[in-house]
């Protein structure tokens, strides 16, 4: 009779998840149904940076970065560029 298999289960404060991976804030995670399918497929979690309907049109906003340099510094710190909103999501 086989062992059986490890459990991964994991504990971040409060939140019990059945693994440790989670889809980080991006593309991948672009969409309800791209979240959904990922479930399906065993991930544990989706970290997003905005939650919309399906229905809702998301504008793609520009500039999608900004430099800042303070007196002293001769290299600009950059923010983050993100990824378009509004690009076609990933082919599943």
């Amino acid at each position: 009779m086989p062992a059986p298999a490890p459990s991964l289960e994991t504990t971040v404060g409060s939140l019990t998840l059945k693994n440790p991976f989670l889809l980080a804030s991006g593309p991948p995670a672009a969409s309800g149904e791209q979240i959904r399918r990922a479930f399906r497929l065993g991930w544990a979690g989706a970290v997003t940076k905005t939650i919309v309907p399906d229905t809702m049109e998301i504008r793609d906003v520009s500039p999608r970065f900004a430099a800042w340099k303070d007196g002293n510094s001769r290299s600009p710190s950059w923010g983050s560029a993100g990824y378009p909103a509004g690009r076609t999501p990933l082919s599943t």
